[in-house]
């Protein structure tokens, strides 16, 4: 798997943060500024990196309350597919709304779905509802 850019707190500076960008191809610096090369493909990866820190730095209460009924509902959804409550002729459309239902988990945690991170965001997100964890949007990367 590719590495992909990471936004994080730093530690060394309150209200800070690293940005962390793989696969840098130019680099200027300057006392005021830093120029940085990076390949056209890893924007959209930077572009989930942001959007999950902003996501977190400011959670707003109704997508915090979306994110829980999607995992409400996900759980709901799985338990029954799990323990064989689903009559077999509809197993299959199930499947496909627990796809749907992780993808809208992941895009209501800033991640995107062409080419994204969504249904692997939604997933954690999901593993560490179920573990009783209080997830949010940093502590759903994948790296």
């Amino acid at each position: 798997m590719t590495e992909k850019p990471t936004i994080s707190p730093d530690p060394g500076i309150p209200d800070h943060v690293l940005l962390h960008l793989p696969d840098i191809s130019y680099w200027d610096t300057q006392v005021w500024s830093a120029d940085v090369g990076l390949r056209a493909d890893v924007l959209p990866a930077l572009r989930d990196a942001i959007n999950e820190r902003l996501a977190a730095d400011s959670p707003d209460p109704e997508l915090v309350r979306i994110r829980e009924a999607l995992a409400r509902e996900y759980d709901r959804r799985r338990s029954r597919l799990d323990n064989d409550l689903v009559p077999a002729h509809a197993r299959e459309q199930v499947t496909g709304e627990l796809i749907g239902l992780r993808g809208a988990l992941g895009i209501a945690l800033g991640h995107s779905v062409a080419g994204g991170t969504a249904d692997e965001a939604g997933e954690l997100y999901y593993q560490q509802w179920l573990a009783g964890r209080t997830p949010n949007a940093t502590t759903t990367t994948t790296d």
